[in-house]
């Protein structure tokens, strides 16, 4: 496991540590993914946005928010609603889960500094992304190829972050019955709340099955395989069509041993090419890479000039 410390002047703070063990300076999280939250930081001295505060309380984590000590700053940074990194003026930058070519947010200011810290999950060179508008475009003509033909659809993507995201784009571009789960809905509500046009949906929990005879329908659902129980039954007997959203549907055997019936490229983080470019544009003397496939990334980036290794598992103190 692997747990950071950037420090400056007389503050350090813990960048999205899911340890559970004491800590007496500052925490960060960057979101409110559960990779990025653990409950070990209830009643602590927590930067982070106020968005991310709240969705963290329905995730069960009650934090409580101060602002950042003085010297840092906290940058927007794409991935999803509150998502954020954290910055040192000119020294430091740590971007959390973040994209550059968003498609509901703000694109990230990417600070120019000496040491910057950032996050590959799609840090191998075969990962690389249509622009999202166009994947959700094709995604749309082919939804509306299926419901004219009274096929229902399931559309999947993670519960918090991606399944809001396609419900505030395919939400006013389609009409037919929509449904959620309740996994997915108390999420909605939080970006309700920041202005984002998600319309109110029935719960597919209670709803009669004869109700569901009146096709077609959407279904937004969490990101399963095709072998969760409720979604072979809905295949059954509805004759629901299973899409799923994801940057792994890059790989081929990704919707063939998932056994979904079409995938897109979607992502909420950055791919191999965008990665490259927060780099460029912070321009650093230092890079240090955190998650996923790394390799691929770090010699490029090493190609290009800069110096770069990899976080392994362990404490890793940044002084400035």
């Amino acid at each position: 496991m692997v747990e950071v410390v950037v420090r400056y002047k007389k503050s350090s703070v813990r960048l999205d540590s899911t340890r559970v063990n004491a800590f007496n300076g500052y925490e960060f999280i960057s979101h409110a993914h559960t990779d990025h939250l653990t409950k070990a930081r209830e009643r602590k001295r927590v930067i982070c946005t106020e968005e991310t505060s709240l969705l963290a309380a329905v995730r069960g984590v009650e934090i409580k928010a101060v602002p950042p000590p003085e010297g840092f700053d906290v940058l927007s940074t794409g991935h999803m609603l509150g998502s954020a990194g954290l910055s040192i003026d000119g020294l430091f930058f740590y971007t959390g889960d973040i994209k550059l070519e968003t498609y509901f947010f703000e694109t990230p200011a990417i600070p120019r500094v000496e040491c910057l810290l950032m996050e590959s999950t799609y840090g191998s060179p075969e990962f690389l992304f249509p622009k999202p508008f166009e994947v959700l475009s094709q995604a749309l003509d082919d939804i509306k190829y299926f419901l004219r033909r009274e096929m229902p659809c399931v559309l999947m993507g993670y519960s918090l972050g991606k399944a809001q995201h396609l419900q505030i784009y395919f939400d006013e571009r389609i009409e037919c019955d929509k449904y959620t789960t309740q996994e997915i809905d108390v999420y909605n509500d939080i970006y309700r709340l920041f202005g984002y046009g998600i319309t109110k949906k029935r719960l597919i929990t209670g709803t009669p099955a004869h109700a569901l005879n009146k096709r077609p329908w959407i279904l937004y659902y969490p990101l399963r395989g095709s072998d969760d129980i409720f979604l072979k039954y809905l295949k059954k007997r509805y004759g629901a069509v299973l899409i799923a959203f994801t940057g792994w549907a890059t790989k081929s055997e990704f919707a063939f041993g998932a056994g979904f019936d079409l995938t897109y490229p979607l992502s909420d983080h950055a791919d191999f090419e965008e990665l490259c470019e927060i780099v460029k544009r912070a321009d650093p003397e230092k890079v240090l890479v955190l998650k996923g496939n790394a390799r691929g990334l770090i010699n490029e980036l090493k190609r290009q000039g800069y110096s770069v290794r990899k976080v392994i598992d362990g404490n890793t103190v940044i002084d400035f």
